[in-house]
Order: structure tokens, then sequence, then C-alpha cells
């Protein structure tokens, strides 16, 4: 008899628990639809640290967002609030009905009286992903028209997050990343390209374009480390792909050897690099394409002592198809010149042994005899 009268005060809790929650609800919903604007401006401060709790008043707030009334008089000016509310308070419950997504694009698209409200329903759009495909046309159009820093970044995240679906917006933000000459911004759609449209020729031609500019030229670290990422993100590349990829470190090898005095600084600072080269590692067939750019790497003599050592054991891995380097691998170990060049040596006759042609066999004998 005690558990059935525990049992029954549990049922009788948790009833008036849901009644409670139920009536609080209701009030809520009173309040998004009330003509006070303190009292909407209320409702959205609770349903915001409600969360996903306040998934039953989302309809109440399409339904005001729909509305689009002016508030009365004594709350003039809220409207500047409380819009933009409205979409904060449904990015906090994590809702994705269609009904959301329409009124929040209809606010994007048409909210000259409510801009304030336009960045909160793009964080609201970006929220859907792929489904905010029909909201693509549109964004591309406001990326090239906004000047304003804030508004293009906000627009750039929300078509990385939609993907590939973002498609159509990808020649405004290849233009962006070739032309603008805010690194920042450099990286962040070049990032977006990544996502929306991986191994298109456009876009990887654009990684390729960007990263190999000459410094001063905006030409920078940042750009070069969002390529990095960009090769380093997939694991298949067709033979045009590694064209391009051979083609952006034949671009560095010439812009480095046409600048001597700052080479090692730039090849140092230069991470995306090897990176690229490794992707030939899967490729050996078509790794003939890149031998001419890692020779020209191995005979710059100010080239980073890191740098230089990194090249050397990824030629190594590259066993026989890195014949080409035998020659300027045991030019630049034997050379007199380079007070550092002993310092290679060893890690040299390691390479040419792994190279392992006849050629690069007799070298590495001729090194250890040096």
């Amino acid at each position: 008899m005690r558990k059935l009268a525990v049992l029954i005060l549990g049922l009788v809790y948790f009833a008036s628990g849901a009644t409670a929650f139920a009536a609080d609800m209701t009030q809520l919903v009173a309040d998004v639809g009330s003509s006070q604007g303190r009292t909407v401006e209320s409702a959205f401060k609770q349903l915001q640290a409600m969360g996903a709790e306040g998934e039953p008043v989302v309809p109440a707030i399409v339904r005001m967002l729909k509305a689009k009334k002016t508030y009365a008089e004594q709350d003039y000016g809220l409207d500047n609030v409380v819009y933009p509310m409205a979409f904060q308070t449904l990015k906090a419950i994590g809702t994705h009905s269609d009904d959301v997504l329409q009124v929040a694009m209809d606010y994007y698209k048409n909210s000259a009286d409510y801009l304030n409200a336009k960045p909160f329903a793009l964080d609201v759009i970006t929220g859907f992903g792929d489904r905010a495909a029909a909201a693509v046309p549109e964004l591309a159009a406001a990326l090239d028209d906004s000047k304003k820093t804030a508004d293009r970044w906000r627009i750039i995240a929300a078509l990385q997050e939609i993907g590939p679906a973002a498609a159509p917006a990808k020649s405004t933000l290849i233009k962006i990343a070739t032309s603008s000459t805010n690194s920042d911004e450099r990286g962040r759609v070049l990032a977006a390209l990544a996502k929306i449209a991986p191994h298109d020729q456009a876009v990887l031609t654009a990684y390729a374009e960007v990263a190999s500019r000459k410094p001063g030229n905006s030409g920078d670290i940042d750009t070069i480390r969002a390529f990095d990422a960009y090769v380093t993100q997939y694991s298949a590349f067709n033979a045009d792909d590694l064209a391009v990829l051979a083609s952006y470190m034949n671009r560095v090898t010439n812009r480095d050897e046409a600048m001597p005095n700052h080479a090692g600084h730039i090849m140092a600072a230069d991470p995306a690099y090897l990176d690229v080269a490794k992707v030939f590692l899967n490729y050996p067939e078509n790794a003939a394409l890149i031998m001419p750019s890692l020779a020209a790497r191995l005979r710059q003599l100010d080239l980073h002592t890191k740098d230089f050592r990194a090249t050397l054991e990824l030629a190594g891995e590259f066993g026989a198809h890195a014949a080409p380097l035998a020659d300027p691998i045991y030019v630049r170990a034997a050379s007199r010149e380079q007070i550092t060049a002993g310092w290679f040596q060893p890690e040299a006759i390691d390479t040419l042994k792994k190279i392992g042609t006849p050629e690069a066999v007799e070298k590495s004998e001729m090194l250890l005899k040096r």
C-alpha cells in the first residue's frame, strides 16, 4: 500500500508539473502576441533561457514576425529591439521548421523597415544548412554589394554552412578570394569554397593563385594556411587537380628564385608547400610533375634548415620516382662553399640510398668518401 501511495503522489506531482508547464507556455504565447513591446521583450528573454523547451511557442513567434506590427506608443523604438530578439530566440530554441525558414528569408530579403533584424535572420537561415539553398542567390548578390566587413563575413559563414547547395555563389566567392585585400576575409572565403565545391577546378586554381602570390602583393600566411587545409582535407584528387597542385608548387619556386634575398624567409613561412607535395605520394605515377619544383627548392642555398631537411625526407619517401633529385641533393651536400652543407650529409646519404637508382647510390657512396 505504501508503494502504491508513493506512486500516486508521484503521478500527481508529475501531472501538476505538466499543468504548470502548459500554463507557462500558454502565457508565453499570449505575451509574444502582445501589443506591448516590453511584454514581448520579457517573453523572449524567458524563452531564450529555456532553449529547446520553448519549442511550443515557435508558431506564435512566427505569427508575430509575419504581423510586423508597430508597438504601442509608450514603447516607441522597441521595434529595433524586439524583432532582432525574435530571431535570436528562434536560434536559441533551435527550431528548424519550414515556417521559420520562410519568415527568416522574408526578413532577410525584404527587411527595409527592420534592418536591425536582418543579420539575426541570417543567423537563423545559416542554421538550416543545405535546406537554405533557396537563399543562396540572394546571399550571393548581397555579398557582392555589401561594403560592411561584418555583414560580408556573416554571409560567407552562412554560405559555408549551406555547403555544396551554395554552388551558385561559387563565382562570387572566387572573385573575392582572388581580389580582396583583407587577409582574414580571403581565409574565410577559401574555407567556404573548400566546403561548397571541393575539387572544383576553378576553386582549386583560385587557391593555388592566391597562395603563390608574392609577399606584399596580398600573398600571406593566412591564405597559404587556408590552401594547406584545403589540400589536406581530401584524400582523392584527379589528374586535373594534380596538375593545378603542381602548378602551385612551380609558382612558389619561381617566386622564390626571383627573390633570392628573401627566399629562406618565404620558404620557412610556407607550410602548404610540403603538404601539397605529400599529396603526390598517393599518386606516384604523377610525381614527375613536381620534381622540377622540389629540385629547385633543394638548390635554394638560403632555404631554412628545417625545411631543407624536411624536403630531403620527403624525397626519400618517393623512392625511385625522386631520381631527378639525386643530383641537386648531391651538389648541395657536397658543396664546400656552404659551411652548413656538412650538416646535411648524413640525411643526404640516407635519402640517396632510399631513392635507390644506380646514380643515386653512386652519389651516396661519393659523399661517404668525402
